[in-house]
């Protein structure tokens, strides 16, 4: 998914999301989860952009290591959501169904 696809589909613009997966990929590591946030890539390179700090903190230092966090991510067998995180998305999850 590239920046612009997200931007759309979360009603807003492409630029601003770095914000939104920073979180994301904190959230992530914090559940030792597989990183969501590299899934989401610049048109461009075809690669994730999140802030610097982030990708060395993440292990994220590399092309090979960028894209084993992403194969980790298809790989991985996936619970629910609300199961994994349930104080950030439970929430957003309900409000989402109402619509």
């Amino acid at each position: 998914m590239t920046f612009g696809t997200l931007g759309r589909d979360m009603g807003g613009q492409a630029r601003g999301q770095r914000a939104r997966l920073t979180a994301l990929a904190r959230a992530c590591a914090g559940a030792g989860v597989p990183c969501l946030s590299v899934l989401v890539v610049r048109a461009d390179t075809r690669m994730p952009s999140l802030p610097e700090r982030l990708h060395h903190d993440l292990g994220l230092t590399t092309v090979a290591a960028v894209m084993a966090a992403q194969r980790a991510c298809f790989a991985y067998d996936w619970p629910d959501a609300s199961d994994v995180f349930p104080d950030q998305v439970a929430p957003q999850l309900s409000t989402v169904a109402a619509d």
